[in-house]
């Protein structure tokens, strides 16, 4: 005949100080990134989350129901978050003037019987800069003067940086927007 109910009892504050430590065990010898995770998914506090949540401290680890654990993670990583958007606007202000397109050397043959370029080996006029651009599906190009070559490639290397900055912007942003419908839907779970 099973009991119905078992002899072993334990009072809920010795349990949770018995999980307590079986968490904290869990997490010896893990490096910050992976504790983080594991605190995440499994309902442990570490002391570093305790401390950024300004919770009371019962112990080297507590645990937590899973919606506080995960909304504290998610709070920072918001925060860091719009803090690398912010530094991204700050950077696109400050790039100066840009232009898009690719510069080329060119050197060409000319149509003179008797000149250089003919000769063998043949030494070709140049070096000319060529500027290519495709915007709104139209392609031009232009040659560029000698001495607006350093110019050019200057603002060439800002537009690219944009280019560079503004996907790096909407990749956080496509995250940021992740995280702030996690958030609601954890904050309404509740």
């Amino acid at each position: 005949m099973t009991p119905a109910r078992s002899a072993r009892t334990h009072s809920p504050i010795r349990t949770t100080r018995i999980h307590s430590k079986v968490a904290c065990r869990v997490q010896a010898g893990r490096r910050a990134s992976t504790q983080a995770f594991h605190a995440v998914h499994s309902s442990i506090v570490l002391p570093e989350v305790q401390a950024a949540g300004g919770m009371e401290d019962t112990g080297s680890c507590i645990t937590l129901p899973d919606s506080i654990v995960y909304a504290l993670p998610v709070k920072r990583r918001i925060q860091a978050l719009e803090k690398k958007i912010e530094r991204i606007q700050r950077e696109i202000g400050q790039l100066g003037d840009l232009r898009p397109g690719s510069l080329s050397q060119q050197y060409n043959v000319c149509g003179v019987s008797g000149c250089r370029c003919k000769a063998s080996p043949p030494q070709k006029h140049g070096p000319y800069y060529q500027l290519s651009i495709s915007r709104k599906g139209k392609d031009t190009s232009r040659f560029v003067r000698r001495d607006e070559v350093a110019t050019v490639k200057r603002q060439l290397k800002n537009f690219a940086r944009l280019r560079t900055l503004v996907d790096e912007w909407i990749d956080l942003a496509m995250e940021l927007s992740a995280l702030r419908i996690e958030a609601e839907r954890n904050r309404a779970g509740r």
